[in-house]
């Protein structure tokens, strides 16, 4: 309760922040913080190789090792992708974009670990300071404007470097003291979840973010914007529970992974409660989003009532599969995964090459994507909870 009572108190901070934003920045901005944003939750997803899986995957008397693990793996990636990234950006957006996610990355470890270790208030906490930074950071910054780099994008950079900072020391101050060889002993002993979930996790965030670059290219950077505070809007719900949730399950389920029938059992149960509590929250959502926009946005965000509106399918439903996400996880079904996340893959694919070769309205094509992702979403439900 207390990871999800500061995890919520974050995203109300988010979301009683849009007035203010909206009001210092224009609809191009969020455009450019978008597509930013894109490839920041690619990288940081990926950061370390999904290897943080280990944390809540096994036996909470050995989370340190795998911490430690994690970040090891991360730092190595980051210097990797700095270097590839600077053939395709100027440094300075490289440098932003690289750090952003190696430090965004070693906040959600950590907040992993606490979980792990039964400290979760303390992770919610840090999110509540995170969001704070966050806003406060982008409204500092609101001035700044140079190329493709605006103040929402240094606000983002620098909350995640004020609040990752010490949890980099400390790591520091762990490996020195931690033998190499035992690094390496537990990232052998936990590789699938590389082999697996690491291309899963790619393939997933691709997909995911692939719409505002799609969208950026057949109907503009202002449609980018309108995208990019739909998406604001349409996670409320979500985000104040997924990540919580996930990371919860994840956990419990583990610890109860040798009682089979037992944890189907609670997967289901937790499975139809999400059901009844999407389709509350994501209903009432639906006939306030309006009024939201009216009162937060005003009449240059019109567009955002209707293109919310059709992604809502999408997200209600990838808020249901939560505990099948976390018995695949418990389970190490992870190959069922890949070939899951790869036809998710390819069908926005697809789907996006068919908007760019005909004509189709902006609103039409969110609808398309959010009922076709829905639906694969209920064949995951399915699948993972009758076929063990």
């Amino acid at each position: 309760m207390g990871y999800l009572g500061g995890n919520s108190l974050s995203q109300i901070i988010l979301l009683l922040s849009i007035p203010l934003l909206v009001s210092v920045y224009s609809v191009e901005s969020f455009g450019l913080f978008g597509v930013f944003s894109a490839y920041l939750a690619i990288l940081s997803q990926i950061n370390g190789l999904k290897f943080e899986n280990a944390i809540l995957a096994n036996k909470k008397t050995r989370g340190l090792y795998y911490f430690i693990s994690s970040f090891f793996i991360a730092s190595f990636i980051s210097v990797f992708f700095f270097l590839l990234f600077l053939i395709f950006f100027d440094w300075f957006y490289t440098f932003l974009l690289v750090l952003s996610a190696f430090f965004a990355y070693l906040i959600n470890i950590y907040q992993l670990y606490l979980v792990r270790i039964e400290r979760a208030t303390i992770a919610g906490y840090l999110s509540i300071v995170r969001s704070v930074l966050l806003i406060s950071f982008q409204v500092i910054f609101s001035n700044y404007n140079e190329a493709n780099v605006n103040g929402l994008i240094l606000g983002c950079f620098f909350s995640v470097f004020i609040l990752g900072s010490p949890i980099l020391i400390w790591c520091l101050w762990l490996i020195a003291r931690v033998k190499v060889i035992f690094i390496i002993k537990e990232i052998r002993s936990n590789v699938e979840f590389v082999y697996y979930i690491l291309p899963q996790t790619l393939i997933n965030n691709v997909s995911v973010q692939a719409p505002i670059f799609f969208i950026e290219s057949i109907w503009g950077i202002h449609s980018a914007g309108i995208y990019t505070m739909a998406l604001k809007i349409v996670q409320v719900p979500s985000r104040f529970m997924t990540t919580v949730l996930r990371n919860l399950l994840t956990s419990e389920f583990s610890n109860i992974s040798c009682e089979i029938e037992n944890c189907y059992s609670k997967a289901r149960k937790y499975t139809l409660l999400l059901l009844f509590s999407a389709f509350s929250a994501f209903s009432l959502l639906a006939l306030l989003i309006p009024h939201l926009v009216d009162y937060f946005l005003g009449d240059n965000w019109g567009d955002v009532v209707l293109i919310s509106r059709c992604m809502l399918i999408w997200y209600a439903i990838s808020f249901v599969n939560i505990p099948a996400f976390c018995l695949v996880m418990v389970y190490r079904k992870l190959r069922f995964l890949l070939n899951f996340e790869m036809i998710g893959f390819f069908w926005r694919l697809i789907l996006f090459s068919f908007f760019y070769f005909i004509t189709v309205e902006f609103y039409l094509g969110m609808l398309m994507l959010s009922i076709s992702i829905g639906l694969l979403n209920v064949y995951f439900i399915i699948a993972v909870l009758k076929n063990r």
